[in-house]
């Protein structure tokens, strides 16, 4: 029997032996775009909370919000995903 991991998908490439996925180098030129961004701006804001007003560098606030958004799409998508395969295992089988 063949191993499954001899060959990459039809979706993936090999760098270094290593199978690469479009979905993971998406990622990466999003996150070092994201870098470059958040590194360029460096200046200072006004913060309006409910009852008060913060002043912070610019790059705290855009990081902050960065990892804010990567944990919520992180969380969702583990909840669709055990969502998903909830819904799998309570479906019958059928025969072939």
């Amino acid at each position: 029997m063949s191993d499954p991991n001899e060959f990459p998908a039809s979706n993936q490439r090999r760098s270094g032996g290593v199978p690469v996925r479009p979905k993971t180098v998406a990622v990466a030129v999003i996150a070092v775009l994201a870098i470059w961004f958040i590194a360029i701006n460096t200046g200072s804001v006004k913060i309006h909370l409910y009852f008060s007003t913060v002043m912070a560098p610019l790059w705290i606030v855009l990081t902050a919000t960065a990892i804010g958004g990567a944990l919520i799409g992180w969380f969702g998508s583990h909840r669709a995903a055990k969502n998903r395969n909830r819904r799998r295992a309570e479906q019958p089988r059928r025969r072939r």
